[in-house]
């Protein structure tokens, strides 16, 4: 930032790649990003401002910096407090980072579910699943913790006629998440048609700018679990969409 406002550009093209940088660097890179964009065009910074906020989240999350000193852990304290101001990612901005903590919660959802049941003096489960309102509750919980608007029973717009009522919305990030459990007459034939016709009345919502499906398949109903996921989850479209199967196998 310092070379382009004195006019030097000869320092162009000197940034590595992201995937060999600490996060100290990915928050310089990230505050170059979003403060200084003609500064970063001249270093060669071809990442987008979105792309380098989860880069740094995870790095943040997923590694240690012991050496850190005064100047590196401010700057990183900077970046990450911005990166983080509401809830773990700002409107149409980190949308990646809070998909990536979504994805998570979704593939450990049996985890929470026999962890909240697992009671001392054998007191009462915290959270029996039933039916999807069970699900959709304990999701509701898990996810009010960590974002800042979370929000139930969304009306869609109309579609053909048909109307439907969302799950969960993730009001600022613009996430939609649906969820889907598994009961005798819903098998995995009937849930793919399920979802294929939910994809179509949830993209019109005028929030949704990722959609979600989780499909809890407890008691293991599902033939080809895998199959599922790969077939319907779509992450190319202009509203990607993303579908999580829990357990998996």
């Amino acid at each position: 930032m310092a070379a382009v406002a004195l006019g030097d550009t000869a320092g162009a093209g000197r940034i590595g790649s992201l995937a060999e940088l600490r996060a100290v660097d990915l928050a310089v890179l990230w505050l170059l990003a979003t403060d200084a964009q003609d500064a970063a065009e001249s270093a060669g910074l071809g990442d987008s401002a979105e792309e380098l906020e989860s880069r740094l989240l995870y790095r943040m999350t997923s590694t240690s910096t012991p050496d850190t000193d005064t100047a590196e852990a401010s700057v990183t304290y900077v970046a990450a407090t911005s990166a983080l101001r509401t809830g773990l990612a700002r409107t149409s901005y980190g949308r990646p980072a809070a998909l990536a903590t979504i994805t998570g919660i979704l593939h450990r959802f049996p985890a929470i579910v026999r962890e909240l049941n697992n009671r001392h003096s054998r007191r009462p489960p915290l959270a029996e699943i039933k039916d999807e309102y069970d699900v959709q509750d304990v999701l509701r919980g898990v996810l009010s913790g960590l974002f800042d608007d979370v929000r139930d029973e969304e009306t869609t717009p109309s579609h053909a006629g048909l109307r439907s009522r969302i799950d969960l919305l993730l009001k600022r990030e613009q996430i939609i998440i649906e969820t889907k459990m598994t009961r005798d007459g819903l098998d995995q034939r009937k849930v793919a048609e399920e979802l294929a016709i939910d994809k179509e009345l949830y993209r019109s919502h005028p929030d949704c700018r990722t959609l979600v499906f989780f499909v809890y398949d407890s008691g293991h109903r599902l033939t080809n679990a895998t199959a599922l996921e790969a077939d319907l989850t779509d992450l190319t479209s202009p509203i990607p969409t993303l579908v999580i199967v829990a357990p998996l196998a």
